[in-house]
């Protein structure tokens, strides 16, 4: 897991968003997220029967684009398919992920 990076001061637009790229992936995957105002957010992996494997973010973050990596292996699991979760305040926005062996 690498620990997650700011990449811009200002959210473009005026919506929150995710986005993971390649899925599926074999190694690692990338995770990008937009928050569009000072938000608590939390970011959390959990496998297909709804166990949470990781934690990658928590806390209060300024709007902008934010990136960081999983692999599911690189934290002990088997590759298969898991379940992004993006929390902004009140709004949640989950995402598929299957990593391949």
């Amino acid at each position: 897991i690498v620990e997650p990076s700011y990449i811009q001061s200002k959210a473009s637009g005026n919506e929150n968003s995710l986005s993971v790229y390649p899925n599926p992936y074999k190694h690692f995957t990338n995770i990008e997220y937009t928050i569009n105002e000072r938000s608590k957010v939390s970011l959390e992996v959990y496998n297909i029967i709804g166990k949470k494997i990781a934690k990658l973010e928590e806390g209060t973050k300024d709007a902008g684009v934010y990136k960081t990596q999983f692999s599911a292996k690189e934290i002990g699991y088997s590759s298969g398919v898991y379940l992004l979760r993006l929390s902004i305040d009140d709004v949640v926005i989950t995402e598929r992920l299957m990593e391949n062996e």
